[in-house]
């Protein structure tokens, strides 16, 4: 799938593939003031989100296929986000500033 906008009109930076093992997606950025992260339509499981510590399978911020997370003034973190999945191969599209 030919991914080219998110839903506010920005384009993603990165193209990630997430895995089984804990990955960090962004190290801690104190300038950071949004985050978007949205999970491929044709990845097969969730991908899941921490910030701060090692992302784990089934706990954190679940990405459903075809869904995702945003980081906002409501719910702001300048902590490292870190991905996990339990299938390798799950793909991640993020754009952050």
């Amino acid at each position: 799938m030919a991914f080219e906008k998110f839903h506010n009109g920005t384009t993603p930076d990165v193209h990630t593939t997430a895995a089984a093992a804990n990955a960090v997606l962004q190290p801690l950025n104190k300038n950071r003031a949004y985050g978007i992260m949205s999970a491929d339509p044709a990845n097969t499981v969730p991908i899941f989100l921490n910030f701060g510590d090692a992302a784990q399978v089934g706990k954190g911020i679940p990405i459903f296929p075809g869904g995702n997370y945003e980081i906002t003034a409501d719910n702001y973190t300048h902590t490292a986000v870190n991905v996990i999945c339990a299938s390798a191969g799950q793909t991640l599209y993020t754009a952050f500033g």
